[in-house]
């Protein structure tokens, strides 16, 4: 979950339930990124009274963004590239990093009809998978089937944005089991290249998060483990 901070809208992933084609499904919340208004909640507002026994409960306005996601593993919200860039964790073969613009909803990025750049056999006749032309490849993909590098899943950090160097720009993302963290650049000709800044211990990656100067953080499965703050030059 992250808020935009000019609007105060908060964005929220959500994975598609091994449910699969529900994500293509646009009456379903899941396998989406949704948009959710909550500093206006009155109007649409069902709350208990104040004195009520059990978990008080507020329905919200939402909005589907973005569709076609599996189980999106950390979003950032980027408002000075007009982007929310979306670590979406695979199936079987491929990982993502999806960039979804800030300024218009709509994108589908194909799941489960495509798996990175594989249309998926087994979905070609559900009726959300024509065309598989038409969903939006994602900026970077790679393959956890190279059994040199031990890779599993995406774990999407922060578009490095430091106070000491604002414009920078580059997204930061981890594999949870090689432990590898990647930097992912974004050229004028459109690619995106990926540099790996390093391999954090020997524990599961799990989260990165930024403090209020947008410093990069680590942080591993291990029990009482460290957690790494990360320099990029």
């Amino acid at each position: 979950m992250e808020f935009d901070p000019r609007d105060n809208r908060l964005y929220v992933g959500i994975g598609d339930d091994f449910k699969n084609v529900i994500a293509q499904d646009p009456t379903s919340l899941k396998g989406k990124l949704v948009r959710l208004v909550v500093d206006d909640v009155a109007r649409d507002a069902v709350d208990a009274p104040r004195d009520a026994a059990g978990i008080r409960r507020v329905e919200v306005a939402a909005e589907i963004w973005a569709s076609g996601l599996r189980n999106p593993w950390r979003i950032d919200v980027d408002p000075i590239g007009d982007q929310i860039i979306i670590g979406d964790v695979g199936d079987s073969h491929w990982e993502e990093i999806n960039s979804a613009p800030l300024s218009e909803p709509g994108t589908n990025f194909g799941w489960p009809c495509m798996e990175g750049p594989l249309v998926k056999a087994e979905f070609a006749n559900a009726a959300g998978c024509q065309n598989p032309a038409r969903f939006q490849r994602a900026v970077h993909e790679y393959s956890h089937r190279d059994a040199d590098n031990n890779r599993c899943a995406v774990i999407g950090g922060k578009v490095n944005r430091p106070s000491h160097n604002p414009t920078d720009g580059r997204f930061i993302f981890a594999d949870m089991c090689s432990q590898e963290v990647f930097v992912l650049g974004y050229d004028p000709d459109g690619s995106w290249p990926r540099a790996l800044l390093g391999v954090a211990g020997d524990s599961l990656i799990i989260t990165i998060g930024e403090d209020r100067r947008g410093v990069q953080y680590v942080g591993t499965a291990a029990e009482a483990g460290a957690i790494y703050r990360l320099n990029i030059p």
